[in-house]
């Protein structure tokens, strides 16, 4: 019984380091092909349609000044990494979600200091929206963001909603993810 004990766990042991080879390899291919994926995509033309930064707006579609100025100015903002282009923007309490880190209604000074904190650390190489709707009750715009982090180049999901307050449009969530 000492001996096949021994050589059940010599077989077990065996099993679960070539497991975890299978495993590691198919993390490792997900991981290739979500990078060659996203490579791919950072690879587009460099203007899209319903860009402030790149194209004048289409005069058949109504659209909000005030709501293209402050999309714009977001813009700007997080593609040169200085969240306080768009401070003025941010409403008194702003719910917020950044990957890797907050997660929660914050003051607008909070806010300011969490995307500093952000950006910090990352060297922005682009940032455009690729997805605005400016007709909704709430609207609100999403694109990809491009950056530098501890030498390679990464991206994140950014998601701004807005929300009219009293006469003016404030930004009441901004997500990172």
């Amino acid at each position: 019984m000492g001996c096949g004990g021994a050589l059940g766990v010599a077989s077990l042991f065996d099993f679960q380091v070539e497991f975890r080879y299978f495993l590691n390899a198919m993390i490792f291919t997900f991981l290739f092909l979500t990078i060659l994926f996203d490579l791919s995509l950072s690879q587009e033309q460099p203007q899209r349609r319903n860009s402030f930064l790149n194209t004048r707006p289409d005069r058949s579609v109504q659209t909000n000044p005030e709501i293209q100025r402050m999309l714009t100015s977001i813009e700007r903002g997080v593609a040169a990494g200085t969240p306080e282009v768009f401070f003025g923007s941010l409403s008194d309490q702003v719910w917020m979600s950044i990957v890797g880190g907050e997660r929660g209604v914050y003051s607008n000074n909070q806010a300011l200091a969490i995307l500093q904190s952000f950006f910090a650390n990352r060297r922005p190489i682009s940032f455009q929206f690729s997805r605005i709707d400016e007709v909704a009750s709430t609207p609100y715009a999403t694109g990809r963001f491009v950056y530098i982090n501890r030498g390679k180049q990464e991206s994140s999901q950014i998601y701004v909603s807005l929300e009219e307050r009293g006469s003016q449009w404030v930004v009441t969530q901004f997500n990172i993810y």
